[in-house]
C-alpha cells in the first residue's frame, strides 16, 4: 500500500464529520483511512476496514459488473467521478448513497490514492420513492377514474392535484361548464368561482375543509365558460394514499332549473298569501256592508209578523221576509267560514310543495 499520504493531517481534518463518509484509497483501491461519518454510515469500526478493498460496499451485480474499478478508472481520467447508487453496509443493509471519488496527486504529480466522499441519502430516496409511487397510484386512480365517469353526463365529475389544479374532465363537466378537456386541464379549480369568492380565498377554504374532514360540501353560484351563472351542489372528496393527500374529486351538478323553480314557487306562496288576505277582507268587508242592513230586516220583519195590530196578510208577508233575510245570514255566515277554510286549506298545500322540494 502506497505510505505517501499523510494519513494523520487527514484524520486531523475530518475525525470530526459526521454525516460525510470521509475516507481515503491507496492507488488500488485500499482503504487507508476512516472517519466517524464512514464508520457510522456503514456500520465498520477503523479496525475493521482498514486494509479492505473499498469494493466491500457495493452489490454483487456491480461487483460482477467491475463497477468499482471503473469508477477508479474515471476519476484518473477525469480527476473526478460522481454518482448515486445503492452501497452495502456492513450488516447486509442496502442504503442509498451518493458518492464522489477524487484522485490525489502529491506535489510531484504522482498519483497517490484516491478521496472518497459518501452521503447516505436513504431517506431522500424513500421519499422519492414513495412520491413516485403517490403519482403512480394517483395516474391508475385516473385511468379507473375515467373509465367509470367519462360517459357521466348530468354530472361535472373530475380529479384534481393536491394544489386545485385539473388532471381530468367528463363528459358532464364539459356540458355544465363549457369547457374542452384541452381548455381546462391543468388550470386551477378557482375559475369556476365568483370574483367575490376568490377575493376572500373560498376555493382554498373548502380544499382545506376537504382535507379536514375527507369531504366538503356545499351549494352557491358557479361560472361557465361563458361567464354566466348557474347554481351549483358540489362536493369535494379528498384521495389519499396513507396519509398523503393525493388529490381531489370534485362532483358538481347544475341545480339552477330546481333553484328557479323554488324562487318560481316562493313568489306563487307569497302571491297566494297576498291573495288570501286580500279575499279575507273583501269578505269581511261584504259581509260587515251586508250583515248589518240584513239584521236590521231580520228584526224588523219578525216584529211585524208578530204585530197583532197588522193584518194577516201584512202579518204573513213580515214573517216571509224574515224567513228570507233569515237564510241570506246564514249562507253569508257559511261563506265566510268557507272563505277562511279554503284559505287555510291553500297555505297546508303551499307548505307541503316546498318540503317536498
Amino acid at each position: 500500500m502506497s505510505t505517501d499520504i499523510d494519513v494523520s493531517l487527514f484524520k486531523y481534518l475530518v475525525q470530526g464529520v459526521k454525516d460525510y463518509a470521509i475516507f481515503a484509497l491507496d492507488p488500488a483501491g485500499y482503504i487507508v483511512s476512516w472517519n466517524p461519518g464512514a464508520q457510522r454510515a456503514k456500520g465498520y469500526t477503523e479496525s475493521e476496514v482498514i486494509g479492505k478493498h473499498f469494493s466491500i460496499f457495493y452489490t454483487p451485480d456491480s461487483i460482477a459488473a467491475d463497477h468499482p474499478q471503473n469508477e477508479l478508472l474515471a476519476a484518473l481520467r477525469d480527476g473526478s467521478y460522481e454518482e448515486e447508487g445503492w452501497r452495502l453496509r456492513k450488516s447486509g443493509e442496502r442504503f442509498w448513497a451518493n458518492v464522489v471519488i477524487t484522485a490525489l496527486y502529491n506535489e510531484a504529480g504522482t498519483h497517490i490514492g484516491f478521496a472518497k466522499i459518501t452521503r447516505d441519502l436513504t431517506e431522500r430516496k424513500k421519499s422519492e420513492l414513495l412520491t413516485a409511487q403517490s403519482v403512480e397510484n394517483l395516474r391508475q386512480t385516473e385511468e379507473v377514474f375515467n373509465l367509470l365517469v367519462s360517459a357521466v353526463k348530468d354530472y361535472a365529475i373530475f380529479i384534481m392535484d393536491p394544489t386545485g389544479h385539473i388532471r381530468t374532465w367528463n363528459a358532464g363537466a364539459q356540458r355544465i361548464k363549457g369547457y374542452l378537456p384541452k381548455e381546462i386541464i391543468g388550470k386551477h379549480f378557482s375559475q369556476f368561482y365568483t370574483e367575490e369568492a376568490n377575493a376572500v380565498k373560498h376555493p382554498d377554504f373548502e380544499l382545506r375543509e376537504a382535507i379536514a374532514n375527507g369531504s366538503y360540501e356545499e351549494e352557491g353560484i358557479r361560472i361557465r365558460k361563458d361567464g354566466t351563472e348557474f347554481w351549483a351542489s358540489i362536493t369535494i372528496t379528498t384521495i389519499l394514499d396513507g396519509d398523503r393527500v393525493a388529490g381531489f374529486v370534485k362532483v358538481t351538478r347544475d341545480l339552477t332549473e330546481r333553484k328557479n323553480y323554488e324562487s318560481d314557487l316562493e313568489a306563487a306562496r307569497d302571491e297566494a298569501i297576498l291573495a288570501n288576505q286580500l279575499k279575507s277582507k273583501f269578505v269581511a268587508s261584504i259581509s260587515h256592508e251586508i250583515r248589518t242592513p240584513l239584521s236590521g230586516i231580520v228584526g224588523l220583519s219578525e216584529l211585524i209578523s208578530r204585530d197583532d195590530e197588522c193584518s194577516a196578510d201584512i202579518r204573513q208577508t213580515g214573517g216571509r221576509i224574515f224567513e228570507a233575510a233569515k237564510q241570506l245570514l246564514s249562507i253569508l255566515n257559511d261563506l265566510l267560514d268557507f272563505s277562511k277554510l279554503e284559505a287555510g286549506k291553500c297555505l297546508r298545500k303551499m307548505c307541503r310543495l316546498m318540503c317536498v322540494m
